[in-house]
């Protein structure tokens, strides 16, 4: 197995996890198992793992808490799908696209009933590991916080927040409660992942800012964009029977702050959630290093939801149309909220 930074022997009494995917939610989360001894290998693309090579160090920082600190010789690196022979917890961390293609490789190493849990954004994430891992038993899950990168092997959760995975494996529960790392189980995941999606919408509007997240929270115009594609997606959702649930604040008192004036709205956001003035997101990353972005999982999937229901998501679907042609160069940015309201007064600029 090629690896990097691991000894060669993990220890029998302490659990092994197997990280598919060292993104930034894959690397924290994995960073602070490995802070608090479980045995912790990143499962890389093909190709990849000497990018890794110079990390000697995890360090990962829980919201407004302590760095945790994991030295080489607990996590490793490796391209080799055999590692997931021995573990004893899969997570799933890649982006949405790739999860079938990441997972494939495992059917062959994974041990009967193997427990794997996706921490991925969108919802049909566990189905695509059930239908690809149809021996393993696959846990969906939420991770309900941003995390950014401050250098290689540094990661600092930026917003509040923990995990929350589908009832069904005391054993991954007892691996994944470690310091720093707040994590709970709940019998119905589905709705808490359409609920995570509903906030997951305002993703793609920090990429098309172009500005933090704090920046992009602080502008009303920006708050609006957000709520519209709230209101499509409940009105999709509920259409097609399924009521989300939001982790944390309850939605009716997100939309009433989405909604405020900005003086009012940064006296109450203070009371309900805080964000790290450096917070972006996932998918502002995603398009500052030219990677593929999530948006059919998240935008996509509501507007998918609402044909599914003879509805419209106009402002879901336009967004959509921006982050693609931010993607392929046609759209620049900043994009500004009235670009993705009046679309019209957009296309004639």
């Amino acid at each position: 197995m090629t690896e990097t930074g691991v000894s060669e022997a993990a220890s029998e009494s302490k659990p092994r996890v197997l990280v598919v995917g060292a993104g930034l939610i894959g690397s924290y989360v994995g960073g602070l198992l490995a802070a608090d001894g479980v045995d912790v290998c990143f499962l890389v693309r093909e190709g990849s793992a000497g990018r890794y090579g110079g990390i000697a160090e995890l360090v990962c920082t829980p919201f407004h808490k302590t760095p945790r600190r994991a030295l080489a010789g607990r996590f490793a690196f490796t391209e080799d799908p055999s590692a997931a022979a021995g573990a004893d917890l899969v997570l799933v961390c890649v982006k949405s696209p790739a999860t079938s293609e990441a997972a494939e490789p495992l059917r062959a190493h994974l041990r009967p009933g193997a427990v794997v849990v996706s921490l991925q954004n969108g919802v049909g994430n566990a189905e695509r590991l059930r239908q690809t891992l149809p021996g393993a038993r696959v846990l969906g899950g939420i991770v309900a916080f941003n995390v950014v990168s401050d250098a290689p092997g540094s990661y600092r959760q930026t917003t509040t927040g923990g995990v929350v995975i589908e009832a069904g494996s005391d054993e991954a529960l007892a691996i994944l409660r470690r310091d720093g790392l707040p994590v709970t189980a709940t019998p119905e995941i589905v709705p808490l992942q359409w609920g995570k999606l509903l906030i997951n919408l305002n993703n793609a509007l920090v990429a098309l800012a172009d500005v933090t997240l704090a920046e992009e929270l602080g502008t009303r115009g920006w708050r609006q964009v957000w709520a519209r594609q709230i209101d499509e997606g409940m009105a999709a959702l509920r259409a097609n029977g399924i009521e989300p649930q939001i982790p944390g604040p309850k939605l009716k008192l997100v939309m009433m702050l989405l909604r405020l004036p900005n003086w009012i709205y940064r006296i109450a956001a203070k009371r309900v959630a805080s964000v790290d003035p450096d917070a972006r997101s996932s998918m502002w990353e995603d398009i500052r290093h030219g990677r593929p972005t999530e948006i059919d999982e998240l935008q996509g999937a509501i507007v998918r939801m609402a044909a599914k229901a003879s509805l419209e998501a106009p402002v879901n679907a336009r967004v959509m149309r921006l982050i693609r042609g931010v993607e392929d160069g046609s759209v620049r940015r900043p994009v500004s909220p009235d670009e993705v309201l009046r679309p019209k007064a957009y296309s004639a600029a």
